[in-house]
């Protein structure tokens, strides 16, 4: 048998314990963690923009003043060309490819990680533009332009895949080894022609 007294002490316990309970403070949540700034566009991110832009007014940049609203005014002349300039701003990239293949190996993706980042930069973000995929002249010029046409294609798959662009932001076109960076015989394979161009089309 349990003494009295002790009885008694475990109903007063008992009866107190739902008073204590509602006596305490509610839980205070925590703050939600606020969200880091984003980045701003590393060294190698604006070079592209810079070369991606060139002759083109963007907002904000130096010597730009004449320029309003929110997106770049539009190139003059030609889609993606400005005044006086025989060709639209472009950059080059060495993409390595396996021989005779379009796969894209960890190497060529590194190479377009931050040319993807950058196309989706609010300064490049109003414009399209043109993929071109350029062998060297080592083997035959015609297996040469299909590989070139494979490559394109594959580089702007990875860019809509990897990197958000929209699909009609971005057109694939093989050169083959028309149009060769650094001018060599047949059959030399001369690895900085063997390449991928973005050519900025205009908006």
């Amino acid at each position: 048998m349990m003494p009295t007294f002790l009885r008694a002490a475990l109903l007063v316990c008992g009866a107190w314990l739902p008073f204590a309970a509602l006596a305490q403070p509610p839980a205070i949540p925590a703050p939600p963690a606020a969200a880091p700034p984003a980045a701003g566009p590393d060294a190698e991110e604006r070079q592209i923009i810079e070369r991606l832009t060139r002759g083109i007014r963007v907002p904000g940049r130096p010597g730009n003043e004449g320029t309003t609203g929110g997106a770049p005014a539009a190139p003059q002349g030609e889609a993606g060309k400005a005044p006086g300039e025989e060709e639209p701003p472009s950059v080059n990239l060495t993409v390595f490819f396996p021989t005779g293949s379009a796969r894209i190996t960890p190497q060529a993706a590194d190479a377009l990680a931050a040319l993807g980042r950058a196309l989706n930069r609010e300064e490049l973000r109003p414009f399209r533009f043109r993929v071109e995929g350029h062998t060297d002249t080592e083997g035959d010029a015609q297996m040469n332009q299909m590989l070139s046409e494979r490559r394109a294609l594959a580089v702007r798959e990875h860019l809509i895949e990897k990197f958000g662009i929209a699909p009609q932001r971005l057109l694939a076109q093989g050169m083959g080894e028309s149009r060769l960076l650094i001018p060599t015989p047949d059959n030399f394979p001369e690895p900085r022609n063997r390449r991928v161009q973005i050519v900025n089309l205009g908006g």
